[in-house]
């Protein structure tokens, strides 16, 4: 028997991810970061100042490698400090820094317009239907993970 590997919505999820990164890279990174930063950044502008690595990563679904790497980008940048937490020394917090926040509404406007583009052509209910879909298709591949451990 053969398999149309198109067939797949893992290839299709991951062919539109790779356009969709490559989009986001072209948008963002002018403005000083990069999409995956963008997501901590997006974090902190919305109120969350002060969350821990380890909240980010549970936030944004990497692991708290990748997060402490993207941070000490971030730092490097003067978009973020960290300092040692007051209940916990051992969790740093994370903190928007002048220059962090001097960015936002630029990157806020680029990634808004960004969404708006993608969005094109969609009516609100099939956005809604869509995010509903692929939150199922996350929770099954999350049950599906911790199964196999």
């Amino acid at each position: 028997m053969k398999y149309d590997f198109r067939q797949y919505i893992g290839i299709s999820l991951h062919k539109t991810d790779l356009i969709l990164l490559g989009q986001a890279k072209q948008v963002i990174e002018p403005l000083g970061v990069t999409p995956e930063q963008n997501l901590i950044m997006l974090l902190l502008w919305s109120g969350m100042e002060g969350i821990t690595q380890k909240e980010i990563a549970l936030q944004i679904g990497r692991d708290q490698t990748n997060v402490a790497r993207m941070l000490l980008n971030l730092e490097q940048k003067g978009f973020i400090s960290r300092t040692q937490g007051k209940q916990d020394r051992r969790a740093l917090q994370v903190w928007l820094t002048d220059k962090g926040r001097e960015i936002e509404a630029s990157v806020i406007e680029a990634t808004h317009s960004f969404h708006a583009r993608l969005l094109n052509g969609t009516t609100e209910e099939e956005v809604e239907c869509f995010m509903r879909v692929l939150k199922k298709l996350e929770l099954n591949a999350a049950a599906a993970a911790d199964a196999e451990r």
